[in-house]
């Protein structure tokens, strides 16, 4: 089994850049394994031209309030179909008299 590292301080555009060069290679034949390797081995050798974008502290904050956002709204939405299934369920099963 192999051990998984982290992302060790990567920026999102290298992430982004990363996974392009490797949705590339998985295009041109590559077993995902391998084509994950050569982008990161690209990466470490500086062999990939990652774009300088400098994003204020403003921006951040807003892409990560859209991000969380989305995920309350999709919890809320899981949330809803449990409890609509649950409900539903309840009425297929109705209570049993006692005599």
């Amino acid at each position: 089994m192999s051990k998984r590292r982290a992302k060790k301080n990567r920026t999102r555009m290298e992430n982004f850049i990363i996974n392009q060069r490797t949705q590339e290679y998985i295009q041109q034949g590559y077993p995902e394994a391998q084509a994950q390797a050569i982008a990161f081995r690209q990466y470490r050798d500086k062999e990939l031209e990652i774009p300088k974008t400098e994003q204020d502290i403003e921006t951040v904050k807003k892409h990560d309030s859209m991000r969380l956002a989305r995920q309350t709204n999709a919890i809320f939405m899981i949330y809803k179909l449990a409890r609509k299934t649950f409900d539903s369920q309840q009425q297929i099963e109705q209570p049993k008299k006692q005599e």
